[in-house]
């Protein structure tokens, strides 16, 4: 439950999170598809955390995203999209669909391509 908790804090406003707090998240990809519609189960780990860096009364706002790879800035809005540009894919999106998953859109333009990603996450411990 604890899991299901932790990603509400980023579905609802969370003005009780205070900037500098980091909220660790362990992952599973369950499913990838291409741009075509071509879809594979996946099962792999993914580990990211959340640290809010300038946020408002409604929970929106900056946030550091933190990887294993690289850190970058990212926006919450009001409709829970967690979106920042990466090295590789120029635009990637992040939607809290639910308490424990998130659809993740990564969308490159040029060539144009683009990956979609189904997760399953939980706070880590």
């Amino acid at each position: 439950m604890r899991g299901a908790l932790s990603l509400l804090v980023v579905l609802v406003p969370m003005p009780a999170l205070a900037e500098g707090d980091v909220r660790p998240f362990d992952c599973t990809v369950t499913r990838t598809c291409t741009d075509a519609g071509n879809c594979i189960v996946d099962g792999s780990a993914l580990e990211f955390a959340l640290a809010p860096v300038s946020i408002g009364p409604d929970g929106t706002g900056l946030f550091e995203l933190q990887t294993s790879i690289a850190t970058y800035s990212a926006d919450l809005s009001a409709d829970r999209r967690l979106s920042w540009a990466s090295a590789d894919w120029t635009q990637n999106d992040m939607i809290f669909t639910g308490p424990e998953t998130i659809v993740w859109i990564k969308r490159n333009f040029e060539p144009p391509q683009s990956e979609l990603h189904f997760l399953t996450c939980k706070e880590a411990a």
